[in-house]
């Protein structure tokens, strides 16, 4: 799972707990002590959403030289993945619109904190 475009997997730990802590605090400025319980949700599902996101952007963009384009398609997987899981679960038409959306902003969030870690930009940094 190597690329010279992607942060490795470490890198990808990473930003799914970049993006973790980004619900965590939206949720807790949004529903005070509330957020307990988003906390329960996002590790029983937000996690394993996180690792297969990070696997699908990682082999969608892995030849990609463009950062954007791999933090947009992780924003995309974590809105497709957490859309269909929200679907499956019978949620209600609040949760199916707005929890989505939450997430796919959450994952581009944590994918951009790892930019920094990609050896190809750092490379190139390290030339200018």
């Amino acid at each position: 799972m190597t690329s010279l475009y992607t942060p490795g997997v470490g890198g990808y730990a990473l930003g799914i707990l970049v993006s973790g802590l980004a619900v965590l605090v939206a949720s807790a400025a949004l529903l005070g002590l509330f957020a307990v319980y988003v906390a329960v949700v996002l590790v029983v599902f937000g996690i394993p959403i996180g690792v297969v996101g990070a696997a699908l952007t990682h082999f969608t963009c892995r030849d990609a030289p463009s950062q954007l384009a791999h933090v947009l398609f992780a924003g995309l997987w974590g809105w497709v993945l957490t859309l269909v899981v929200t679907v499956l679960a019978g949620g209600d038409l609040g949760y199916v619109l707005a929890l989505p959306t939450c997430a796919g902003v959450a994952a581009a969030i944590g994918r951009a904190a790892v930019v920094g870690l990609v050896p190809e930009p750092r490379a190139q940094q390290a030339q200018r």
